[in-house]
Order: C-alpha cells, then sequence, then structure tokens
C-alpha cells in the first residue's frame, strides 16, 4: 500500500541519484509517499535547483532538520516524517476529510440531490449548506483533538483546507452510493443519527427536506441486505458495473487538474510558503489519481458482481495500472517521470479507502499460498 501525506519540513540532506552523483542540498518537503516495504518518496522543493524535485529514502545518506537540528535516520524518514505530519495543518485536513469521507459523500448527496441548480451525475456543494456541512464536519469524531493540536493560525488554514476538499469533491450516484452504504454497514447508530440530525437540520425551510430525510434514514437505517448482481432496488442501486470511462470524460478530468485550484486561502506568510499550498492545491486535483480511482473502483465492482470475491492483489494492481497507462499520452507520460507510478499507487490505495477495503479489516492479507490478497467479503460495500 501507498501512503501519501502532506508534511513540511525543512532539512539538509545529503543524496547520491540514480546515476551515483553525490550532492548536499537544502530541501522544503511537501508530499510524501510512504510504502509498506520501507521505500519513502518525497517531493521536495530544493533550494539548490530552484525547483520541485523527488527523492527516494533508499538514496539519503544524510538528513538534518533544519529547525531542530535532529540527525534522522534514512531508514526511520518515513516514520519521522509521518509524525511530523501531524503538525501540518493541510495534513489535519486530509486526516479529517478521510475520516468522514462517507459523511461528506451522503452530506452533499443529500442537500444537493433536490437542487435545481446541480447536476444529478455530479453534485457539488456551495454557499450556506458549503459552509453547515463544514461546521458539522469539525465537530465530529476526533476532528476536534486534531484541530487543537495546531497553532491558531493553522487551524484556520486547516479548515481553509478542508473546505477546497470538500468544495472539490464531486458526488454521483455512484459515491452517493458507497457513501450510504459505508454509513449503513460501519457507522454506529450515534453516527448515524447525527448524520440525519444534520441534514434535517441543514435543510430547515427547503421543500423537500422531509423527502430527503426520510430517504437518507431508509438507505442508512435499513439493515444491510444480499443483492444480486445486475439488480435494482428501489431506493437504492447496485454499485457496479461501473460504466468505462469514455474519452470526453478522460478529457474533461485532464483539463480540470489543469485549472487552478480553487481557493480561500488568506494567511500566507511567504512566497515559499504560497508555493507548497499552490503545489498542494494541484496535488489534490491531479488527473493521475482521479483516472486510477475511478479505474480502480470499476475493477473491483467488475469483480464483485461477477462473485470473483478474492483475488491476487499484484496482478490487480498491475491491471489497474496498465489501464491508467492507456488513457495517457506518451507526452504526459514522459512529463509525469518518476511519480507516475507512485502517484498510479496512491490512487489505488484512494479506491480502496472509497470501497471501504482496509486492512485492518481483513480487506488483504497473505493467503495459504504466500499471495497477497484482496477479498470483497471484507469491504464496507458487501452489503
Amino acid at each position: 500500500m501507498c501512503d501519501r501525506f502532506f508534511v513540511t519540513d525543512d532539512a539538509e540532506i545529503d543524496y547520491v541519484d540514480r546515476n551515483g552523483a553525490f550532492t548536499r542540498r537544502k530541501i522544503r518537503t511537501s508530499e510524501v509517499y510512504r510504502y509498506d516495504d520501507g521505500v519513502t518518496v518525497i517531493r521536495a522543493y530544493c533550494k539548490k535547483r530552484e525547483g520541485w524535485r523527488t527523492f527516494v529514502s533508499k538514496r539519503v545518506q544524510y538528513w538534518k532538520a533544519g529547525l531542530s537540528g535532529e540527525m534522522v535516520s534514512p531508514a526511520s524518514l518515513g516514520d519521522y516524517l509521518r509524525k511530523k505530519s501531524e503538525g501540518d495543518p493541510d495534513q489535519v485536513a486530509e486526516d479529517i476529510y478521510q475520516e468522514f469521507i462517507a459523511e461528506i459523500a451522503c452530506g452533499i448527496g443529500s442537500l444537493m440531490r433536490y437542487d435545481e441548480n446541480k447536476s444529478v451525475d455530479r453534485r457539488v456543494i456551495t454557499g450556506q449548506k458549503k459552509t453547515a456541512l463544514l461546521n458539522w464536519v469539525v465537530t465530529q469524531g476526533d476532528a476536534p483533538a486534531l484541530l487543537d493540536g495546531l497553532t491558531a493560525d493553522d487551524r484556520l488554514n486547516s479548515r481553509d483546507a478542508l473546505e477546497e476538499l470538500v468544495v472539490n469533491t464531486k458526488v454521483d450516484d455512484t459515491s452517493f452510493s458507497i457513501g450510504k452504504r459505508t454509513m449503513r454497514n460501519k457507522r454506529s447508530s450515534a453516527q448515524k443519527k447525527a448524520l440525519i440530525e444534520f441534514v434535517s437540520g441543514a435543510l430547515e425551510g427547503v421543500p423537500a427536506r422531509d423527502s430527503a430525510v426520510g430517504l437518507l434514514k431508509d438507505e442508512i437505517l435499513t439493515p444491510s441486505f444480499k443483492v444480486e448482481p445486475q439488480k435494482e432496488i428501489e431506493g437504492d442501486k447496485v454499485v457496479l458495473p461501473f460504466e468505462t470511462l469514455q474519452e470526453e470524460e478522460v478529457a474533461e478530468i485532464k483539463a480540470e487538474a489543469k485549472e487552478k485550484p480553487k481557493t480561500t486561502r488568506r494567511r500566507r506568510k511567504s512566497k515559499t510558503k504560497k508555493t507548497a499550498v499552490d503545489y498542494r492545491g494541484f496535488a489534490r486535483k491531479d488527473a493521475i489519481y482521479t483516472l486510477t480511482v475511478a479505474e480502480t473502483k470499476r475493477l473491483l465492482g467488475a469483480r464483485l458482481n461477477a462473485g470473483n470475491m478474492v483475488f491476487d492483489k499484484e496482478l490487480f494492481h498491475s491491471e489497474v495500472s496498465s489501464l491508467v497507462m492507456s488513457l495517457l499520452t506518451p507526452e504526459e507520460v514522459k512529463d509525469e517521470g518518476e511519480l507516475l507510478q507512485h502517484k498510479i499507487n496512491h490512487g489505488i490505495s484512494l479506491g480502496y479507502c472509497a470501497w471501504g477495503i482496509k486492512k485492518k479489516d481483513q480487506g488483504w492479507y497473505v493467503d495459504e499460498n504466500g499471495r497477497e490478497v484482496l477479498d470483497l467479503r471484507n469491504s464496507n460495500t458487501n452489503s
């Protein structure tokens, strides 16, 4: 698995590149990919090269934290940076967003369900409903504790980052359905009740409130049940099969990724920090992530409908990777360089999260033959 996170750390490093050339550099980290096998890939602004560069932990010979002077062993670099990310406002926003992704999808889907100005296919949230959803999310679960660990200014920045994530969340029928199934299968009665009460309050005065709240109750409070592949159920729909991405959809995803990210941030203190914020904004809406998540969910659903519940994880990763590569032009592959596979790996991880597949729930494990396998019987969507 690939764990991507944001962290800002000024450091002086000794680095040996792929050609064996040795350099000493001063860098500021921004984005990190940490793998289960111990390899950590770091995206950082290199002051020596005056640009963004990618560093691999196994090629780092020396790491000295710029502010504290702490010496960090390359072998423990991933753990060090992950721990440090707990104080990064962007990562706190990411952690809150991932913890409540099901609630956010259900919130957007329910609040915008009867909005005449929103597309049924890809709902987004704006205005007072957006503010209400944000105000509610930051009071739930571990969110208050995560935010309380930040300085006052960083709490504001973290909320800004969370707002960007929510504003850029597009909820279609599939993600809405996955969110509802996750709420039904994996959330406590208190968590379900809290979401229903929020939606009811946020729709105060809206004519369709009773219908929206009633449907949500039916969809997340109904006991889980089995469905036959390819069948529809009144008020709910089998999540799959997903349709193959059409050429125009791929083009739209790529075009949106190139647009300047929506931002509400006003508390930037320096040009360097502004550069990092802009970089992270583009990183969040990267086309590779979006395409990979879509293909991951589609292929998982195809296996679910076919009754193929347990299958080889490595082969599945290769299949997703090949499909994503086929959606890219040779120029796009070249431009991505060595980051391409790391982005695909993280996109697959995001697809697992959206599907409710987690290692701690035996979503994947090593079987009796020594293969690492995925097990859809242990996912949130296997209702």
